[in-house]
Order: structure tokens, then C-alpha cells, then sequence
């Protein structure tokens, strides 16, 4: 394993730039709102933000370090295991502030594990199955059962503003296919039902 020269010079470093920017913010906005009345240094909460801030890294560099070819093949599980975490977190996760989101004693949240999966997954079948003509939606039935199997365990687990979001996270992929008017029509109106439903 290495690192590509090409992973290097297509990466996007303004896209770094800005995330890195934006996490400096978050540690000095953390930092203030937790430092008034402690001594003797940094509090834990910065400091195991800190941390996973460095995993982070560590885990981006392990990214770089893998053929993204690896990854697509091993899509198909990468999605199945984040659904069966999420079907063990509804099933034995306490409940946490109304959700059951989180295990490990809230270490870990299987949902957002969920969010890089679905997008694995997606980019995997648009790539295997890359829309040539305008299409309806029996064409979008697919993507469409990939992006709402995560969103419904999240939904059952009560954490709807992650659900949201993992649903926001699937929809940036409708401008890269080519539906119908009437496919848009038809999936506009199934989502308000569903978001009136939930």
C-alpha cells in the first residue's frame, strides 16, 4: 500500500482548506464554551475532540492509501454491515435522550457510518449502472430502496434530524441522474407524503 502521486495532484485542497478552517472554529468555539471555571488545562472534552481529530487524519491518509477500486468492490458489504449495525443498534441500544442511536456506552453512532456507506453504495451502482437517457422510476427504484433502507432504521431509532440529514446526504446524487419530469413529479410528491407520515 501506498500513497498515488495522482490521489495527490486531484486532490482538493481548498476543499481541506475550508474543512480545516471551519475545524479550528469548532475548537475555539468548544473551547471557550467549556473553559470558564477550569484549571489545570484543557478540558476533556476538547481534549478527546483533539483526539479523534487526529484519528481522523491518521484514517484520511489510510484513504489515500487505498485504490478506490478496492472500495467499490467492496461496496456491497460495506453497505450490508452499516444496515445490520444499524439493526442491532435499534435492538439493544438504550435509549439515549429519546433516540436509540448510539453504542458503547455512546462511543460509537452506527448512523454516521451509515452516511459514508450509503454514499459507497450510490457511487457504486451510478457507476455500474450510469443513466444514458432520461429515465423513470422503475430506473430510480434502486437508488432510490438503497438510499431509504438507512434512512427507515435511523427513523425507527427516533433520530430524525440524523435521518434528515442521511436523506439530504442521498438526494445531492439527483442531479446526476437523468430523470423524467414526471419521475420528479412523482417522487416530489412520495416524499411529502413520506415527510408528512413521519
Amino acid at each position: 500500500m501506498k500513497i498515488d502521486r495522482r490521489s495527490l495532484q486531484n486532490f482538493d485542497w481548498v476543499f481541506l482548506s475550508l474543512s480545516a478552517i471551519l475545524l479550528l472554529c469548532g475548537f475555539v468555539n468548544l473551547f471557550s464554551a467549556t473553559h470558564a471555571g477550569v484549571e489545570g488545562g484543557m478540558p476533556d472534552i476538547v481534549r478527546r475532540q483533539g483526539m479523534m481529530f487526529g484519528f481522523c487524519v491518521a484514517f484520511l491518509v489510510g484513504i489515500l492509501m487505498v485504490d478506490y477500486r478496492h472500495v467499490e468492490r467492496a461496496a456491497p458489504l460495506i453497505y450490508g454491515g452499516s444496515l445490520v449495525l444499524l439493526a442491532i443498534t435499534l435492538a439493544v441500544a438504550p435509549e439515549t435522550r429519546g433516540a436509540r442511536a448510539w453504542l458503547f456506552q455512546g462511543r460509537f453512532q452506527p448512523s454516521e457510518f451509515a452516511k459514508i456507506a450509503l454514499v459507497i453504495a450510490l457511487a457504486r451502482h451510478f457507476h455500474r449502472n450510469p443513466p444514458d437517457k432520461a429515465a423513470g422510476l422503475r430506473q430510480a427504484a434502486r437508488p432510490l430502496l438503497i438510499a431509504v433502507l438507512p434512512v427507515g432504521l435511523i427513523v425507527a431509532q427516533k433520530d430524525m434530524g440524523v435521518a434528515l440529514l442521511t436523506l439530504l446526504v442521498a438526494m445531492t446524487y439527483v442531479p446526476f441522474v437523468r430523470l423524467s419530469g414526471r419521475a420528479y413529479v412523482g417522487l416530489s410528491v412520495a416524499g411529502a407524503a413520506g415527510l408528512a407520515a413521519l
